[in-house]
């Protein structure tokens, strides 16, 4: 109390001491007549040039007569990490602050972020700071190898210098100029250092827990900001992905298509945010008879199959309009994807021809090979196409029906083509809506598959025209 009346008294003190100098100034002026406008300049010019001097003796007279006691600078850190919600706040405000209530000469923060293995630096010494990021460091670094928990604090001073692994921290700690280590852990899982460098006196007991509570903060801190980035990333995701829906199905011409004879059904549900599965059904306006019938897969981002979906498509059409067969029109297909060198490798893709009168041309390059099932007697057997690039022909009768699907279905419709096969006899009758339907119930939920795009197609020959 009595400091603070010393204060007080001495801070009034040096204001009116201000203001005296300036009426003694001003008196003998004013008594020569030298008034007016310029006088007024003259002062202001006065009190610019002696304020500053006045602050600096303030500051003198607050740090002498009334300093600020350690607990209070120790109280106040503590609130402000407890306070701290954003990285940039407690690189720039908090650590600052660190640094000056243990009086080191330097500090640094080293970040390990785990999902990348990769570190980060962040380097403090007389408030000036600097970020290196992705720093070179090694995993098999002394300071690292000595560190397996939250609680293990290397202090320079506890260090014995006969033990060989104690003089390997020592070296390190002389590289970055620090006295003390304090791990940053969240829960089980390494996040990084905070290093303060030395200083004339020992770390007391008191500062070393705050050092604890400053990487505890940073820890949650970081735990939050990767938290808050995934979800950031989730739900561009899931817009790029809700715009890629939207885009790829416009272009797709329905679950169920009805040319004449021919009765298509579809089964096509997208999950996978890597690989997609296609497919197109169109007349082929150079023979208004037959239908062409295509799936085919393309592995790219979201954004890629957004862009290539409607063009293979355009291209596939476009070629089947001006008469190409199926092997044609793959080998034009692959040929101009290659030549824009959009694919490292061709597309798998299956594309054939269905006319009314039963003839089944197709071309396979790399999709998994259709199943044909024949409703008058035969086995069910797999389309393959001993050549690759040539095409294969059928012939296909009233109520005969092929199935094109991809590779989450192949298997277990191979497994399963027996039953298939009964459920399409028993179903001869019944519309191929409920054909497909009742083998989509027989094989699925399968293992895996909601991480897949899901295609089946069901290719049926009807008696009626």
């Amino acid at each position: 109390m009595k400091n603070r009346i010393t204060n007080i008294s001495l801070t009034y003190g040096l204001d009116l001491l201000l203001i005296l100098i300036i009426l003694g100034i001003a008196m003998p002026l004013t008594f020569y007549g030298l008034g007016g406008p310029y006088l007024i300049v003259f002062f202001v010019i006065l009190l610019m040039s002696i304020l500053p001097v006045f602050n600096y003796i303030h500051g003198i007279v607050n740090s002498t007569i009334s300093p600020a006691r350690y607990e209070d600078l120790f109280a106040r850190t503590v609130d402000s990490i407890l306070n701290i919600n954003a990285f940039n706040q407690f690189l720039k405000e908090t650590f600052d602050q660190i640094i000056a209530l243990t009086k080191a000469r330097n500090g640094l923060l080293i970040f390990y972020y785990p999902e990348t293995d990769q570190y980060s630096i962040f380097y403090q010494k007389n408030r000036r700071s600097r970020v290196i990021k992705n720093a070179n460091i090694e995993s098999s670094n002394a300071l690292f190898r000595a560190i397996e928990g939250p609680d293990n604090i290397i202090i320079r001073n506890n260090l014995d210098m006969s033990i060989n692994s104690h003089r390997e921290i020592a070296a390190e700690l002389n590289k970055i100029n620090g006295e003390i280590v304090v791990p940053i852990y969240f829960q089980e899982i390494f996040l990084g250092l905070v290093v303060i460098g030395s200083r004339k006196k020992k770390f007391s007991t008191r500062e070393i827990d705050l050092l604890k509570i400053f990487a505890s903060k940073i820890a949650v801190l970081s735990i939050n900001s990767f938290f808050f980035h995934e979800l950031l990333k989730k739900k561009e995701i899931e817009k790029e992905q809700e715009l890629a829906s939207k885009i790829h199905h416009r272009f797709f011409p329905g679950h169920d298509i009805a040319v004449g004879k021919i009765q298509v059904r579809v089964h096509h549900r997208t999950n996978s945010l890597q690989t997609r599965e296609f497919y197109d059904v169109f007349v082929n306006e150079k023979n208004p008879e037959a239908v062409r019938i295509s799936s085919y897969r393309i592995h790219s981002d979201i954004t890629g199959t957004s862009i290539y979906m409607p063009g293979i498509q355009a291209l596939l059409q476009c070629y089947a309009r001006l008469g190409y067969s199926t092997a044609k029109t793959i080998k034009k297909l692959n040929a101009m994807l290659n030549e824009r060198e959009l694919f490292d490798e061709d597309i798998a893709i299956f594309h054939s021809s269905l006319d009314q009168k039963g003839k089944f041309e197709y071309c396979n390059s790399g999709y998994p090979e259709p199943f044909l099932f024949r409703i008058s007697g035969g086995q069910p057997r797999r389309l393959n196409s001993p050549k690759k690039g040539a095409a294969e022909h059928i012939q296909l009768r009233t109520g005969d029906t092929v199935i094109i699907c991809c590779e989450g279905f192949a298997p277990v419709i191979n497994e399963q083509k027996d039953k298939i096969h009964d459920l399409l006899k028993q179903h001869r009758e019944s519309s191929a809506g409920k054909a497909r339907s009742a083998i989509i119930k027989l094989i699925t939920p399968l293992p895996l598959m909601p991480e897949k795009d899901m295609l089946l197609i069901l290719i049926r020959m009807e008696s009626g025209s």
